[in-house]
């Protein structure tokens, strides 16, 4: 039987709300030529979905969980989103989500927004982005966040368009 963490645990685990963007077209026509602010942020993170569109109006995500997360960090040539997701056209995750989502493929984008952190550095957003596939377990993200999770106690709450995501994330150290 696996053992609770303790309530001062959950007191003191930091807290981060992801804002998450409609869904993008995945491909590269689309995601160059988006007027989306948020393929131009910098210190983000995103995931792949497929969905499509039923005879009501309504989406239908399948499977129900993300194809992908990732993650964007400003590194020395200013490298954006857009430039992370343009990558993968031409990568082994890019293979593996277009064979996971043949047709009907999208982008979201989630803007970190602190809470209790005082800034975004390249450790709070791989922590966040390792709490979304350890709660999420989406297809072609692998190993190690997939297994554990060893960040900081971390809560991440999802905003905005972020389904299939849970709403909530809480992340312990192992």
């Amino acid at each position: 039987m696996e053992k609770l963490p303790s309530l001062q645990r959950f007191i003191k685990m930091k807290k981060v709300t992801v804002q998450w963007s409609t869904r993008i077209m995945n491909d590269k026509e689309t995601i160059t030529k988006s007027k989306s602010k948020y393929l131009d942020l910098e210190e983000a993170v995103y995931m792949y979905v497929c969905a499509y569109k039923t005879r009501q109006g309504g989406i239908v995500f399948f499977p129900k969980r993300p194809i992908y997360i990732g993650k964007s960090y400003k590194r020395q040539n200013d490298e954006t989103v857009r430039d992370r997701i343009l990558e993968h056209f031409n990568d082994d995750t890019g293979k593996c989500i277009m064979k996971k989502c043949t047709k009907n493929s999208y982008v979201k984008v989630g803007k970190i927004i602190l809470e209790e952190i005082q800034q975004i550095s390249p450790k709070v957003i791989q922590y966040v982005e390792c709490c979304l596939i350890n709660n999420n377990q989406p297809l072609c993200n692998d190993k190690p966040c997939k297994i554990s999770y060893t960040g900081y106690d971390l809560q991440v709450t999802n905003i905005g368009s972020y389904k299939p995501l849970k709403e909530e994330s809480l992340c312990f150290r192992n």
